[in-house]
């Protein structure tokens, strides 16, 4: 007798991507969704201004494209996948981008750029566009959740490896696909599916370009499925498919685990910290300690933090890097660095490093460094990546050794920030490009997103 074939995976993703509308949200998840295109905006236009974002605009400029979807922080348009390109590069540029602790996502910076770009190319409402991203949410971060841990083990970047199949969701759902064409529009996104985590490393500008060039692939995905493009249902956990192909660890009984009645937006973490997630634990204890026992940075012998063997590869690996950055993307993935900065100018630990002028030439900073050191823990171990923790010791020049263990950061739904922290920081972040007037209007939009236009955001982003 022979056994029952199983469903492939991308049949229920797509049948609940066709039938996630707005009307079938429940209101906390609709209020989350417009925090989280808010914070994207305000980190699309700070990222705007970057060198690697420049370059990626005056590529899209240059390609013979139709001009009709905004290029975030600039006059000029493009065609709806090179916007997609654009806006999700200079959202990945300065490192304050959400973040989702159980997958190692940062879903919004391929999600939204998908989204939006074909939300204003087909002249969609608001309301279209949060329904679109709850999808896109909930798709990529249910993969990373199952795929993860394997493919950063090979190399591969989680946010752009699982960020195409949330774009291709995002776009999907925008562009009204029915379930057979959503599982078309998968099944291509993963033969797009791409990012290695060595441009990171390497402290390379290719780091940010591939979480657009997800949302790019995303877009792309959706457009060819609309007009009957294929692609294999089982892309997902077949022979050949993305799991085994990309991850030497990987789980699928979670993947479609209470499909649309739980929602992992819910779960996103905001950033306040304009760095690595993985150094901000260590950032909220090194100040906890310091403002708690009014210890002065001259009083301070070393910093020594504890931290998970993953999060410790991030961030101080290379050691050359870390305790010496050499790029601005190097500074944004060295705990040594940022535990300085905070200890030495609070301020500045919020602020995008590329907004601080001669930062890694900062010779009392750098020496600073040197004193931060760090190591894997095995308590802090077993915790990750359901959180991301760390136990810090401050280490005075009296002897005197001061203890603190954070397990959820500053940002994270267990330890959230408020509604006034995030408009702020969208504020601080929009203002520069845009203005205080034109920042005002469009956090007024933003709070009515479900009533309007796209077009009515859009055209206040350029």
């Amino acid at each position: 007798m022979s056994s029952k074939k199983s469903t492939p995976l991308s049949l229920p993703l797509a049948d609940y991507v066709s039938r996630t509308t707005f009307g079938s949200l429940p209101v906390e998840v609709v209020d989350q969704a417009k925090l989280g295109i808010m914070d994207f905006l305000g980190v699309a236009l700070a990222g705007s201004m970057t060198l690697a974002s420049r370059k990626t605009v005056d590529f899209v400029l240059g390609a013979d494209a139709k001009k009709e979807c905004t290029i975030i922080g600039s006059e000029m348009r493009t065609s709806s996948t090179l916007a997609a390109l654009a806006n999700g590069t200079m959202s990945r540029n300065v490192e304050l981008d959400s973040h989702h602790n159980a997958s190692l996502m940062h879903p919004s910076v391929t999600v939204i750029p998908a989204a939006l770009a074909l939300a204003e190319c087909r002249k969609s409402m608001g309301k279209d566009l949060i329904a679109s991203i709850v999808a896109g949410y909930e798709i990529s971060l249910r993969l990373g959740e199952a795929t993860s841990v394997g493919l950063i083990s090979r190399g591969f970047s989680v946010v752009s490896a699982c960020g195409v199949f949330g774009a291709a969701a995002a776009a999907s759902r925008i562009l009204n696909l029915n379930s057979e064409q959503i599982a078309n529009a998968f099944g291509i996104a993963g033969s797009l599916a791409s990012g290695l985590r060595e441009g990171r490393r390497a402290g390379a500008m290719v780091k940010a370009f591939q979480a657009g060039r997800a949302a790019e692939a995303g877009v792309t995905a959706a457009l060819l499925a609309e007009d009957g493009f294929t692609g294999p249902t089982t892309i997902i956990e077949g022979e050949h498919g993305f799991c085994r192909a990309f991850s030497d660890s990987y789980s699928l009984e979670g993947i479609t685990k209470n499909l649309g009645k739980t929602f992992k937006l819910l779960e996103t973490s905001y950033k306040i910290y304009a760095c690595c997630r993985c150094i901000h634990p260590g950032i909220d204890a090194v100040l906890e300690i310091t403002h708690k026992n009014k210890i002065r940075s001259d009083e301070i012998e070393e910093v020594l933090v504890r931290l998970p063997e993953k999060m410790y590869e991030t961030v101080m690996l290379p050691a050359d890097t870390k305790y010496r950055p050499k790029t601005l993307i190097d500074a944004q993935f060295s705990l040594p660095f940022y535990v300085a900065l905070s200890i030495l100018d609070e301020a500045s630990v919020r602020v995008p490093i590329h907004y601080l002028p001669n930062i890694l030439n900062n010779n009392k900073l750098l020496d600073f460094a040197a004193k931060v050191k760090a190591k894997i823990d095995l308590e802090c171990e077993g915790l990750f990546p359901r959180c991301f923790p760390s136990i810090v010791e401050v280490k005075t020049t009296r002897g005197k050794v001061y203890r603190c263990k954070i397990e959820y950061s500053k940002g994270d739904p267990e330890c959230p920030l408020s509604r006034d922290e995030l408009d702020s920081k969208f504020n601080a972040l929009s203002s520069r490009v845009l203005g205080e007037e034109k920042t005002i209007k469009v956090l007024e939009i933003l709070n009515k997103l479900d009533e309007v236009k796209i077009a009515t955001l859009t055209e206040l982003l350029r």
